[in-house]
């Protein structure tokens, strides 16, 4: 893994696996776990014996698209979370045969991600074996296939706020109803909140500004190695703001983002 991979603050594009995937399972289970951003929702195989578990592969095949069409995408890394995998093989579409791209063995981690060069692909699939803790159903969180795009040092957290919505209804006795919405099985609240990069150089300061006039969502991954299964699909909703660092040219750019979870 390169250095720029390992800074703390990641960007990437939107996840691929999404509502509009085709996904097959080869053993069963619930499908849009895997992309619903609910670390608590799991995705699980339904149809393996047990004692078959560990050697029979449970295939997880996903289509790209957009809207209808099948669609390819340029991706250079993929990530699991809650996952209790601990042999498989990531593999690509090539056009005409499955490629694969890395395998793990002996993963002994309940998340997993890797960086790889860039691949141009409408197909992967995700190639099960075994589990950490022996003869177990696999289970996965969150999978994400995307491009990282970003990184950075660090930032500074003027405010987190998250937000829910809430419908509060007074009864005839004076008493209160309150039902918050949900937007996941298990979440009520999307993330929020401002943060500032500071000492930034010329090329990252072009590369927020090319961020914020593109005006579309993007995964933030404020804390990669610290607490990596905190990512977020948000959009960056205050005015493009920035000033140099401290007003004085050599030390860099200082931006301002306001972001809120799609």
């Amino acid at each position: 893994m390169s250095f720029e991979y390992q800074k703390e603050v990641k960007i990437l594009t939107p996840n691929f696996v999404d509502s509009k995937s085709t996904i097959v399972s080869s053993n069963g289970g619930t499908t849009a776990y895997l992309f619903d951003k609910d670390n608590e929702s799991i995705f699980e195989v339904t149809r393996v014996p047990e004692g078959k578990r560990d050697t029979e592969e449970s295939i997880l095949s996903i289509t790209f698209n957009v809207g209808t069409v099948e669609t390819e995408f340029e991706m250079n890394c993929f990530m699991l979370f809650g996952c209790n995998i601990r042999d498989m093989s990531f593999d690509y579409w090539n056009g005409t045969a499955w490629k694969t791209l890395t395998t793990i063995v002996g993963n002994a981690d309940d998340y997993l991600i890797r960086y790889f060069g860039a691949i141009t692909t409408s197909r992967v699939r995700l190639r099960m074996l075994k589990t950490i803790n022996p003869n177990e159903l696999k289970k996965i969180a969150e999978l994400i296939v995307a491009r990282h795009r970003f990184n950075f040092l660090s930032y500074s957290v003027l405010k987190e706020k998250s937000r829910e919505m809430v419908s509060t209804l007074e009864l005839g006795d004076g008493s209160i109803h309150r039902s918050v919405m949900r937007f996941s099985t298990n979440r009520t609240n999307k993330y929020g909140a401002v943060v500032t990069f500071d000492y930034l150089t010329r090329q990252q300061y072009y590369n927020l500004r090319s961020l914020k006039n593109e005006n579309s969502p993007f995964l933030w991954m404020p804390e990669s190695t610290h607490i990596p299964e905190e990512i977020y699909l948000v959009q960056w909703v205050n005015p493009f703001t920035s000033n140099y660092w401290k007003k004085y040219k050599g030390n860099g750019y200082s931006v301002q983002l306001q972001l809120e979870e799609v």
